[in-house]
């Protein structure tokens, strides 16, 4: 099979022919050349095959096409499979995205100077299909690991604040900590990676955050962040943090319930506005059980639902309330 590359890059695609060369050529293109390149494409019916047909001739470039489309988490996992069983380092770069040419050596570099991480992370850039600058991703959070080493399990419960794109792993620990053979979870499509960083973090995991914008996050319309993905994003976020109960250290079981909470009644926001009514009242009578005093938040909102206005109308106290209560919790941080 050949020498073990230091680090494998794992390239899914689906229809990126538009996008892929710029990713490749980022890929190969970074100053830490001891890698191996997979590409999985997933049955594309654009001509991603000819696109990718010139960069063969770098042995470092390994590319494989599903006879049909498997689906994009059992793809990630395809990548997974067709790496080098020996590289010591794993990281995903999706083949609409990019990285800056110094990315891998600097990530690198933190993991080889302390064995007990398993993963090093850094920051990145938002920005449109055609790369114009956006916004700078992290700005999106209002909860964010502290620089350098760190186990910020809460911030985590609260938001992903870890970007796939930007994550390197260190195998050994990485596979130790993972509860399961692939890469990612089989059944969740729209934040499998999430899934991912809650149950190795939950089972102790340790990550280094690089404060710096090392990577580029295109926004289009396959983009799960974009509006129309919310709710399936939110559905997959609440079985989350239901799958995290297996593993959820003691001392943040409250917090694990509260995120739930927190999720079903966004879900249910959502929910309303898209005039499912009675999905939104299920929900809500679901969060209100997970409590035995249910918050002033669970309680106004299910005041909202049931009242007899239209559906703009309700959306448009519920915002309200929201931005009230979020701005309550911020002034109590």
């Amino acid at each position: 099979m050949g020498k073990a590359p230091l680090v494998s890059i794992l390239m899914p695609t689906y229809n990126y022919a538009k996008f892929i060369a710029h990713s490749i050529e980022s890929a190969l293109g970074q100053e830490l050349e001891d890698l191996e390149l997979i590409i999985s494409d997933n049955a594309s019916t654009d001509d991603t095959q000819a696109v990718v047909a010139p960069y063969l001739a770098d042995p470092r470039v390994k590319y494989s096409r599903n006879v049909e489309n498997i689906g994009m988490t059992p793809n990630y996992n395809r990548c997974y499979e067709l790496m080098h069983p020996e590289s010591q380092y794993v990281i995903i770069l999706p083949a609409d995205d990019w990285w800056e040419p110094s990315l891998l050596r600097r990530l690198v570099s933190i993991a080889e100077a302390d064995p007990e991480l398993t993963f090093v992370h850094c920051g990145g850039y938002k920005v449109d299909p055609e790369g114009r600058l956006l916004f700078e991703y992290m700005n999106l959070f209002a909860y964010q690991p502290p620089a350098g080493k760190h186990r910020a399990l809460k911030e985590l419960y609260r938001n992903n604040y870890i970007f796939a794109q930007t994550a390197l792993q260190r195998r050994s620990l990485f596979e130790r900590y993972k509860p399961y053979p692939n890469l990612y979870r089989l059944g969740f499509n729209y934040a499998p990676d999430y899934m991912l960083w809650v149950d190795i973090m939950n089972r102790g995991a340790i990550g280094y955050y690089l404060p710096e914008k090392l990577a580029y996050f295109r926004e289009h319309p396959q983009s799960h962040t974009i509006d129309k993905n919310i709710i399936p994003r939110l559905r997959e976020e609440m079985r989350i943090f239901e799958v995290a109960a297996e593993s959820c250290p003691s001392e943040l079981e409250a917090e694990r319930i509260a995120n739930l909470r927190s999720r079903m009644l966004a879900l249910a926001q959502r929910l309303l506005r898209a005039e499912e009514e009675e999905e939104a009242k299920q929900l809500l009578r679901k969060a209100a059980e997970l409590d035995a005093h249910p918050s002033l938040g669970i309680r106004i909102a299910s005041f909202i639902a049931n009242l007899p206005l239209s559906h703009g109308t309700r959306s448009r106290l519920w915002e309200l309330a929201e931005n009230l209560a979020f701005r309550t919790r911020r002034s109590h941080a």
